[in-house]
């Protein structure tokens, strides 16, 4: 389910350019990467340092997805893509901010659009990623994060390669 709706935000994206203004926030955005959890085909992980409470109002969080395969939206091709997406405690929802490509650590595209205010189903993964932020005390994300991603995507094609 969780890739189904990662790949209809990226049937979405549109190409921008690298001198765009826009390009490249995820990697601005740097680390420490936390693994949220995984299926076979994705591996996803946060952005940056999780709170130590729940937040009260709505956050912005870097969320990464590497695939153990490449995808193909409108000819571009990608491995991993990087969304920001709005967390909100109170109302338990995520909205989509903004979705970055990535093929073998190159941004390919982009695209700064909100999208629908989704309610994440129990025992998903953008359920565990909302947990992690909203309910620290039951925190799925493990403890020794990756410090960028370019070392969390070394690890997760380790992890694919060994499977």
């Amino acid at each position: 389910m969780f890739r189904r709706s990662v790949l209809a935000c990226v049937a979405a994206v549109m190409v921008c350019t690298p001198s765009s203004s826009f390009a490249q926030e995820a990697e601005r955005a740097g680390g420490p990467l936390h693994v949220v959890g995984s299926n076979p085909t994705v591996v996803v992980l946060i952005a940056g340092e999780l709170p130590e409470t729940a937040p009260e109002t709505p956050v912005d969080v870097w969320i990464w997805s590497f695939y153990n395969s490449i995808g193909t939206v409108r000819d571009i091709s990608f491995d991993a893509n990087a969304s920001l997406m709005r967390v909100d405690c109170q109302a338990r929802t995520l909205q989509s901010q903004r979705l970055e490509l990535f093929l073998e650590d190159r941004q390919v595209a982009g695209e700064t659009s909100a999208g629908p205010i989704e309610t994440p189903g129990t025992d998903t993964l953008p359920h565990m990623l909302m947990m992690d932020i909203c309910v620290p005390s039951q925190r799925v994300a493990l403890d020794a994060p990756f410090p960028d991603h370019r070392i969390a995507r070394a690890a997760v094609r380790r992890h694919f390669n060994s499977q």
